[in-house]
């Protein structure tokens, strides 16, 4: 009986990385942004997840306290989100705005409603650090055997639409796990950034940078790790390799943002580092000052050098335009994947330069241009009430990880990806869908 139940239980979680999986897939990867095949990842995505809800639904019922909390939320949710789909989106853009908006949004927050249901909040967050561990390890293999050393030659290639070329290129295939495109000059660096499997090293980045934060501050697993270290049975401390292996892809994504945010991430957490014994708690103040003053001078010039450059001046004018077009419409924006108005902001010369598909580097921006004040009130809600949460239990690492889901929102273009949609759908349980009046052991970390 007990060996049946945990087969299930394996079953399960193998069903769940494969959800999400897709979700990360979903963000502009090469699978996601290809011209000449269709692989159907929201589509698939979709049919995933909705499957896997209605099988856990119907094995087991929910607490009606919980039922209660998330009808109301969802209730709240659909009543915006249903006049601004009368109000303010064109036939072109509807399908997306169903299949995202819709349906892929609330599904999630069910999905995690389920998970508190079963006081397992945290696994969907483990499994996502695990899912990119994975693709980190093979992406640093073919990046170091394939792009530098040349000893792995591509095997295909794939042609992607994304960002300067909408029309295509085409990008070198290594066995479909690694795919190169962008060539970069960072700081003495030339060459191939490691862009996994993604269409560009950004939003590499941009997944990696979560799964860190969330290694750093959220993950079960890691509450009991100290640092980049963790003290295995008996035999002392062991590198987190988890948590090595993230960040050394990071770091060959060669993207400004992401380095900035690491620096800034590994800085707090040692921080936030506990010793009973006075004298560590002074050592710990000695080296913290120094990991300051290099960690700021680190930052400062990768940002500086991210000033002088023509992505700077891009993401700028972005925030500029963006700005302009939502104040010519602030509650409802003007209109969902419209992008003329934006565009008439814009500066001339930045308007002649390379940008994503959404038109815009900035989530809020085209979150705030094309859908006002009441389709950012479905990000914002839960980040507020997360936030509340957070600092009425004293949890720096919840509200480390709130500003790091935030700056991303506010820095890359990923507003409508399921991965976005995942971290809030993350704040929402543990925002409003959690119940503050019960301490149960399993949730004392996020209240």
């Amino acid at each position: 009986m007990r060996f049946e139940v945990m087969t299930k239980q394996k079953i399960w979680d193998f069903f769940e990385y494969i959800v999400i999986f897709f979700f990360i897939l979903d963000t502009n990867t090469v699978y996601s942004t290809a011209l000449d095949v269709n692989f159907y990842i929201p589509e698939i995505t979709i049919i995933l997840l909705a499957v896997y809800l209605i099988m856990r639904f119907s094995k087991r019922r929910m607490k009606k306290t919980l039922v209660g909390r998330i009808a109301g939320v969802l209730s709240i949710y659909y009543f915006s989100m249903f006049f601004l789909f009368i109000m303010n989106v064109s036939e072109k853009t509807r399908f997306t705005f169903i299949a995202r908006i819709l349906m892929v949004f609330p599904m999630m927050i069910l999905y995690f409603g389920d998970h508190i249901d079963r006081e397992t909040l945290f696994d969907p967050i483990d499994k996502y650090i695990n899912v990119m561990t994975v693709i980190s390890v093979i992406s640093l293999f073919f990046w170091t055997f394939g792009s530098q050393l040349h000893i792995i030659s591509p095997t295909g290639s794939i042609r992607s639409g994304w960002g300067a070329q909408l029309r295509g290129i085409s990008c070198p295939s290594y066995f479909g796990l690694y795919f190169e495109r962008q060539g970069v000059t960072f700081l003495s660096y030339t060459g191939l950034r490691n862009q996994g499997i993604f269409a560009e090293g950004p939003m590499f980045s941009f997944c990696l940078v979560l799964a860190i934060a969330a290694e750093l501050f959220l993950s079960t697993g890691n509450m009991r790790k100290d640092f980049l270290f963790s003290t295995g049975r008996g035999k002392g401390h062991m590198v987190n390799l988890k948590l090595f292996c993230l960040m050394t892809t990071l770091i060959t994504t060669f993207t400004t943002t992401g380095q900035i945010l690491l620096i800034l991430m590994l800085v707090f957490r040692f921080f936030m580092r506990k010793s009973k014994v006075k004298f560590n708690n002074l050592i710990k103040l000695l080296i913290g000052g120094i990991l300051v003053v290099v960690g700021a001078y680190a930052a400062i010039s990768i940002f500086l050098l991210k000033f002088t450059s023509v992505s700077w001046l891009i993401r700028s004018d972005d925030l500029n335009a963006g700005f302009h077009a939502w104040l010519s419409s602030p509650i409802l924006g003007k209109g969902f994947g419209d992008l003329s108005v934006v565009n008439s902001f814009r500066s001339e010369t930045a308007s002649q330069l390379t940008r994503g598909e959404n038109g815009s580097s900035s989530s809020l921006m085209v979150v705030l241009s094309q859908g006002g004040i009441l389709l950012l009130f479905i990000y914002i809600f839960p980040v507020y009430r997360a936030i509340q949460k957070a600092l009425r239990g004293k949890n720096m690492g919840m509200l480390m990880i709130i500003t790091i889901v935030m700056f991303e929102f506010v820095f890359t273009t990923s507003a409508y990806h399921f991965v976005t949609m995942f971290f809030f759908s993350f704040l929402y349980a543990t925002g409003i869908l959690c119940n503050m009046r019960k301490r149960e052991s399993w949730i004392k970390d996020i209240v």
